[in-house]
């Protein structure tokens, strides 16, 4: 477990180099989480109960899926493009080798 730990630490210091990359990507999912709010907001006073939820449950589904984009990385970026980029090339073999599990490093390595 220490291995998925250092990879996760090692990512987290990849991806933290760019504060001003993180910061530009929080304003922009805000502000498109207000966007999407003020929109369920609206429709959700036209026709109440839609869909069996209330205005508060649209609002929080609003809220989590915008604070899970860049955390699943959804609009490309993440582990996916490293890991097309090794199947191209031919790199997976060699990750396919190592001791180590490779779907719990490349989640480490998302997780960090």
């Amino acid at each position: 477990m220490r291995l998925y730990a250092v990879v996760a630490a090692g990512s987290f210091r990849r991806y933290a180099t760019n504060r001003t990359a993180t910061a530009a990507g929080v304003f922009t999912n805000t502000v498109f989480g207000f966007i999407l709010a003020y929109t369920y907001t609206a429709l959700w006073a036209e026709r109440p109960q839609l869909g069996g939820y209330d205005t508060s449950q649209a609002l929080t589904y609003v809220w989590l899926g915008q604070a899970r984009l860049m955390a699943c990385a959804m609009m490309g970026g993440g582990f996916e493009d490293e890991l097309m980029e090794r199947i191209r090339t031919g790199d997976i073999a060699v990750d396919l080798y190592r001791p180590a599990d490779l779907q719990l490093w490349w989640l480490a390595g998302d997780l960090g």
